[in-house]
């Protein structure tokens, strides 16, 4: 998740400059098991100067980088494309009458998958 949030930071700095924040989702995380695909402990994440006042991280609870088995496991990702489609398109009922875009940063792994059946939205 750090090098997401930083490319989520850096890309939108601009945005972020005018208040706007990150929101850490752990449903969008990668789905290898592998160290390279396991995230840091939120407590490290939020205490990183490079994300101070600009990532929210409430979502991610303590067991988000457990994925052997369990709700987080690569294995039980249909229930995280089914939660990710149903969040994004609330979004979109609840600001039917503002101006409001959603930008999505994730890992290849997940948005292949996300995107594979072509009805992600």
């Amino acid at each position: 998740m750090k090098r997401t949030l930083q490319t989520a930071c850096l890309a939108f700095a601009p945005v972020l400059a005018r208040g706007c924040k990150v929101i850490a989702l752990p449903e969008l995380q990668n789905l290898d098991k592998g160290p390279s695909g396991r995230g840091l402990d939120p407590a490290k994440l939020v205490a990183s100067p490079e994300f101070k006042d600009k990532v929210r991280l409430e979502y991610v609870s303590d067991d988000w980088d457990l994925k052997e088995q369990g709700r987080w496991s690569p294995d039980n990702l249909e229930w995280r494309i089914d939660h990710m489609r149903g969040f994004l398109r609330g979004l979109g009922a609840h600001t039917w009458n503002m101006r409001a875009e959603v930008v999505v940063v994730s890992h290849g792994s997940f948005l292949r998958e996300f995107v594979k059946d072509g009805k992600s939205l």
